[in-house]
């Protein structure tokens, strides 16, 4: 254990939007990006950024104060002798090779972007590997660190709208690249998932990863209907939660929450129907502020996580069963 105000050096591998470029262009009143993060807390010093492209490197650098650049992580990792967190913002297809790379580094937290690899039992062999390293991984499922998701879950939990009918939740751009995000939101809302049936397969994103129709139940055999968008018109991510007591609708990518209570109808005596509802912004804009805040207290106080390897992992397993399902469906 460490103080809780001590500076944590670290090192962001891929210098894309996530790792900073959503906030280049900011004024520091959102967070979106690892790098706007870091920055905003105060308490991690970025000492080393990795990527291939050199033009973007040196960008990267000069944007976020950042001493040491390298065109590969091998180089990174034989020049930084000591670093205590690693963020992890390259492509999909590359996240496995970074964690194994990283397995052996300095880093006591990799912070990696969603999904952790796009295989469960790869990603559990990683996991199992941290672990005896004595080291975490924490997946950017970034809507558990969003104060009003936290609530809205407190809300359900206690029964303050009364017993749970269904989940409709919508979203477009691939099952793992997106649906991913989706399915850990309502699993960290209202409890584990199982996948029942797959329906219609739109390729929006890309082949490997389309975007899936589903059918899940939750606790209780609650019914959940994943049901997909084509990014190529909109983006859409978007869920309507129905209860006995209303109906609690997260909307515009999750950066708002419209709650609408049972009311008496105006017109029909004896009859109740949904009113206008309420709309509360949720913090979605710097819930990433939240995900270092929770890194640095893993850290340095040994705080838990909020979003896990083992959380990660159940939603890649949810994907694959998904996917898999569909398959069948197609070949039948």
């Amino acid at each position: 254990m460490t103080r809780p105000d001590a500076m944590l050096t670290t090192v962001i591998i891929g210098c894309g939007d996530i790792a900073g470029g959503y906030d280049e262009a900011s004024d520091g009143a959102t967070v979106l990006s690892h790098a706007g993060a870091y920055r905003a807390d105060g308490r991690f010093d970025v000492v080393a950024c990795v990527e291939p492209d050199a033009a973007r490197r040196q960008a990267f650098r000069d944007r976020w104060d950042v001493r040491s650049g390298f065109g590969n992580l091998d180089a990174c990792l034989k020049d930084q002798d000591g670093f205590d967190v690693a963020s992890i913002c390259t492509p999909t297809d590359t996240h496995e090779v970074v964690l194994t790379q990283l397995l052996d580094s300095p880093a006591r937290i990799v912070f990696c972007e969603k999904p952790m690899t796009g295989d469960p039992a790869h990603s559990a062999a990683l996991h199992k590997a941290y672990e005896a390293a004595g080291k975490a991984i924490c997946v950017n499922y970034l809507r558990r660190w969003d104060s009003e998701m936290t609530t809205l879950r407190d809300e359900l939990a206690a029964g303050d709208w009364g017993a749970l009918r269904s989940v409709t939740a919508f979203y477009a751009k691939g099952l793992f690249h997106t649906g991913s995000h989706m399915l850990d939101l309502i699993q960290f809302l209202i409890g584990p998932l199982t996948p029942q049936q797959a329906l219609r397969r739109n390729e929006d994103f890309s082949p490997a990863d389309p975007t899936i129709d589903a059918m899940l139940t939750g606790p209780k055999d609650i019914p959940v209907y994943l049901i997909g968008s084509d990014s190529r018109d909109y983006a859409r991510f978007e869920a309507e939660i129905t209860c006995a007591g209303g109906v609690v609708r997260i909307e515009d990518s999750g950066f708002r929450v419209r709650r609408r209570r049972t009311t008496d109808h105006r017109l029909f005596p004896g009859r109740t129907h949904l009113d206008e509802g309420t709309v509360t912004e949720t913090t979605l804009d710097r819930a990433l502020s939240g995900a270092v805040d929770n890194i640095h207290s893993a850290v340095t106080q040994g705080a838990a996580l909020a979003s896990t390897a083992e959380t990660a992992i159940s939603v890649e397993r949810l994907c694959q069963q998904i996917s898999q399902l569909r398959l069948m469906g197609a070949t039948s």
